[in-house]
């Protein structure tokens, strides 16, 4: 049964190789930008010819052929290929994803038009690349042989294919000559090791006897870009004077193990301006009212006691419940939320708990005193902590 061939795209016909049956000698390799790779906008489909450029390859269903004119180029595979760019001073990496494999092309193609799908254009003025969501370049273009290239690798050409006296002989290797090394394929036994790192794939290629190895970068594998992407916490200060005492108070808890007099939580009060800390002890996991008592007797002291007006408190969605936030509106004070599961947004309340809990547990210890005593020693160290 014959299978009908199915058009995964068009290209330019320019660049494919026509098979012909004649006498000459001309092939794909004597086209001076054969290895090189352009940008040509009248292509559908990203096309390479080198198989050793791609990552992540798969064959391709016998059916997809590129309609060239009126002539088919048969795809082979598909793959991701990484071009090098120059960008300014700098080199960089375009990456093309579901590229297909021709052979039967003389040169690289990358198709404008699904470039421009990603939101890269191009500035015909000063020939370049640029992505338009925010205007950076991506690379530049160089006008070679009246095409639009965006890598060019030079190739070596031998013009005197009949002059074989010329030409060096290498010495014919025999069984005493030791067997040069195999390439292995690093992307395979980086799989197979459980994605480490470039350098443990180098290293086993160095251990071993007869074979070479390079390991992929995290970058090159989207396995590992995607297991081992790293968050980033915004720490981008605000824009208010925090050495007002008062102007900004964080508050965060810590919870222990039930003291004497039944007390399992204490929620600490922390002023950015001054460091003072403020510990209050209670005796659920965070209900609204008892949250709402320390928080009301904590405004209410540092007004009376230390003449200081609240401006804003920072915390995660614990404490701001709907009674709270509509008792802070009423004191004209402002409730900021941190990211949830983000402690690092509010650091100073974390750090300043933990700096008291590591003192107290120390005294503790040093005092040979039992666990349920926590109480007195996290007041303790809280006193001892602002008066440093």
């Amino acid at each position: 049964m014959k299978i009908e061939d199915k058009v995964v795209g068009e290209a330019n016909a320019a660049f494919l190789l026509e098979n012909s049956n004649d006498s000459s000698f001309i092939t794909n390799s004597d086209y001076s930008l054969y290895k090189s790779t352009l940008l040509d906008s009248g292509t559908t489909v990203d096309i390479f010819n080198d198989l050793s450029r791609f990552q992540e390859f798969r064959k391709a269903p016998r059916s997809h052929v590129v309609r060239c004119g009126n002539h088919f180029a048969r795809v082979l595979g598909y793959g991701n290929v990484n071009v090098d760019v120059q960008k300014g001073n700098k080199r960089s990496i375009l990456r093309i994803k579901d590229a297909a494999y021709c052979p039967d092309f003389m040169t690289n193609l990358v198709s404008f038009i699904k470039l421009k799908k990603r939101g890269i254009f191009w500035d015909t003025e000063n020939n370049l690349l640029y992505r338009k969501a925010d205007g950076s370049v991506i690379c530049s273009l160089q006008e070679i042989a009246g095409q639009q290239v965006i890598n060019f690798r030079p190739i070596t050409r031998q013009y005197e294919a009949f002059a074989t006296n010329r030409i060096p002989r290498r010495r014919k290797l025999t069984s005493r000559d030791p067997r040069p090394p195999r390439r292995g394929d690093g992307m395979l036994w980086h799989r197979r090791l459980g994605h480490p790192g470039p350098m443990a794939v180098h290293k086993l290629g160095q251990n071993s006897l007869g074979v070479k190895l390079t390991g992929p970068s995290i970058v090159q594998c989207s396995h590992c870009s995607l297991a081992k992407i790293k968050r980033q916490i915004s720490r981008r200060p605000p824009q208010r004077d925090r050495s007002v005492p008062g102007m900004e108070i964080h508050v965060d808890w810590t919870d222990l193990e039930e003291a004497y007099d039944g007390y399992v939580r204490v929620i600490f009060f922390t002023d950015a301006a001054s460091g003072l800390v403020t510990p209050y002890f209670m005796t659920t996991y965070g209900t609204e009212k008892e949250n709402l008592t320390a928080l009301k007797d904590y405004v209410e002291n540092m007004e009376k006691r230390y003449q200081v007006k609240v401006k804003v408190v920072r915390s995660d969605d614990e404490l701001f419940t709907k009674r709270t936030r509509a008792w802070l509106r009423k004191k004209a004070i402002d409730a900021e939320l941190s990211a949830p599961r983000t402690q690092a947004q509010n650091g100073v309340a974390e750090r300043s708990g933990g700096v008291v809990i590591a003192k107290a547990r120390a005294m503790r210890i040093g005092a040979n005193l039992p666990h349920d005593l926590w109480k007195e020693m996290v007041n303790t160290a809280a006193y001892l902590q602002c008066a440093q």
